[in-house]
């Protein structure tokens, strides 16, 4: 898995204060259309 090399224990959101320039994108797969589309909506 890609997190298998990092200890996801110890993040320190405080390092992250300004995500201004940050950029967020969601990818959406058409492979189970009903679950991954419901997971989109929230």
């Amino acid at each position: 898995m890609a997190t298998s090399l990092k200890n996801l224990s110890s993040f320190d959101k405080s390092n992250y204060t300004n995500c201004a320039d940050f950029n967020v994108g969601i990818v959406v797969s058409e492979w189970n259309r009903e679950i991954t589309e419901n997971l989109l909506k929230g």
